[in-house]
């Protein structure tokens, strides 16, 4: 027999995986605590520059002041995704969801009759092309926000917005720049072609 105290006890040999199971936890804190890429807010939103598309009618731009601090650079290319909307709706949620979770990209999820981009939170002016409206819509997917806007049919003043609760949808294009001021990040959705 081997001496006393040799052998491991039942509690010992459980002492490795709850040893693993805190270590999980901990690091399971830790990232709960860091924030993502998608949760970082910035002072002003990015600087959105309008793109050409192949028949030479521009697409529309929203642009702002880059953030406080930072060297004036923002994302120089524009991504379209083609056919990001309409479809399995669960498909959709997820493109919408692409745009939260890469603000710091210049996204635009284009199908389905519509386009759709993230506009940051703070000001926006945004420059829509003739491809664009004149219906639209500003639509606060991930949380509550408060937004005020000039160059829409109907303007929004200091406009709460929310699921279960008001949305901005079926507004209309009025100006060739529109000007959007919100606390947080909204969905601009533009119909493409109504007339």
């Amino acid at each position: 027999d081997p001496p006393e105290g040799s052998q491991p006890s039942q509690q010992q040999q459980h002492q490795p995986q709850q040893s693993l199971q805190q270590q999980q936890q901990q690091q399971q804190q830790q990232l709960s605590h860091q924030q993502q890429p998608w949760q970082q807010r910035s002072v002003a939103p990015a600087s959105r520059p309008g793109s050409s598309s192949s028949n030479g009618r521009s697409l529309s731009s929203a642009a702002a002041a880059p953030p406080a601090g930072s060297n004036g650079s923002q994302a120089e290319h524009l991504v379209i995704v083609l056919g990001a909307l309409g479809g399995r709706l669960d498909h959709t949620l997820a493109n919408l969801n692409t745009l939260y979770c890469y603000p710091h990209l210049n996204i635009i999820l284009w199908g389905d009759g519509n386009l759709v981009r993230l506009l940051k939170a703070g000001r926006s002016i945004i420059r829509p092309s003739k491809l664009e409206g004149p219906t639209c819509g500003l639509v606060p997917l991930a949380q509550p926000a408060t937004a005020s806007s000039k160059g829409l049919k109907w303007d929004l003043d200091n406009y709460y917005m929310c699921f279960r609760g008001q949305l901005s949808t079926s507004n209309v294009i009025a100006s060739d720049t529109v000007d959007v001021t919100t606390d947080e990040d909204l969905l601009w959705i533009t119909v493409i072609g109504d007339e």
